[in-house]
Order: structure tokens, then sequence, then C-alpha cells
């Protein structure tokens, strides 16, 4: 017996949140008073973390001091260890007031919350909707790389376990041709033989 192939059509590609996204998307959340929902991305942006991670973290497992964060349970692991820029560190200082230990350090519960609100801050800010992964892992993923970041630190730091996931599904190198094209304009091709 014989099945015929189906033609599928290619997946959309995904344009992760770029940093000037990311400066559009934080300026705005400031502008409508929303800290927590800037505050939300801006974590998960530049820590990998995952919305469940990120909407499940506590103010007992944030040191502001050492500026790190530890997510208790992930999608592949316990204990997972983050690192805070110091611009995360004093929007987290900001949220901490009058927060005890055991209180959620986004005030959100549900993981499905932050979507409408993004998208709802996107309008506004005349920008593309992102959603959580795009603006969260994708986006620290290619961000990192383009500002240099090795394989394996980026990797960690996100952690990702498996280099062809976070190559083939997280990095993606935008205008790829441009810069491979620029690199090729350092050769001279007029020598003298």
């Amino acid at each position: 017996m014989r099945l015929p192939n189906f033609r599928a059509e290619a997946p959309r590609r995904k344009v992760p949140a770029s940093i000037p996204w990311l400066q559009i998307f934080i300026r705005q959340c400031d502008r409508d008073d929303l800290p927590q929902l800037a505050a939300l991305v801006m974590f998960m942006s530049l820590t990998g973390a995952r919305i469940s991670e990120a909407i499940n973290l506590r103010w007992s497992e944030v040191d502001l001091m050492a500026r790190s964060a530890v997510l208790l349970k992930t999608k592949t692991s316990t204990y997972s260890r983050r690192g805070l820029t110091d611009a995360m560190a004093k929007r987290l200082i900001d949220l901490a007031v009058g927060q005890q230990p055991d209180d959620r350090v986004f005030r959100v519960r549900n993981r499905k919350t932050p979507y409408d609100r993004i998208k709802r801050v996107c309008e506004r800010a005349g920008i593309a909707f992102k959603s959580p992964h795009l603006c969260g892992r994708h986006a620290f993923a290619t961000n990192a790389m383009a500002m240099g970041a090795d394989i394996k630190e980026a990797m960690q730091a996100g952690d990702w376990k498996s280099v062809d996931i976070f190559i083939g599904i997280y990095v993606h190198v935008p205008n790829a041709d441009r810069l491979i094209a620029n690199r090729f304009n350092g050769i001279s091709f007029d020598v003298d033989i």
C-alpha cells in the first residue's frame, strides 16, 4: 500500500525580542505604571527563565546582594541559579517593598495571564506582539550570542541541556547574510601575483 506524501507548510519563523524591542516594551510598561510586568519580561529575557519558572519565583529565592535568583524547579532540573543584572536588581528592589519571603516576586499566579497584558502593552507601544517564550528564552539565547557569549556559557546561564536544541531552536541570527558579507569585506582580491 502506498501513501502519498502530504506537503506540510514550513513552520513560521519565530522572531525573538530584540534589545530595541525590549527597551520599547519596558519604556511603555513604565509609562503605563506596570512595574511587575516590566520586571517579569526583563527577568525572562535576561535570565532565560520560562514563564512558569518566573511566576513561581518567591522572594526567599532572590538574593539582591549577590545579584542572583534560584529557580527551585525548572522543566529540566532543580535548583537553577540565574544571575541578575544591576538594572534587574534595581527593579526587584523597587518591587520588594512590603513583600514577605513566601510572596511571588511578580505577583502573577497563572502563566496565561501575562499574554494578554503583554499584547496590550505591545499595541500601545506600536510594536509586534511577542509571546513570553519569544521575549524570554528565545531573546535570551539570541541576544547573548549576538553579544559574543560562548555557546557553553549561554547554555549554562539559561540552563539548556542540549546544544542541538539551543542552537537549532533558540538562537536566531538576524541578517546572517549581511553579517557574513561584512566579515568577507575584509578580504582583498586586488592581489598582484
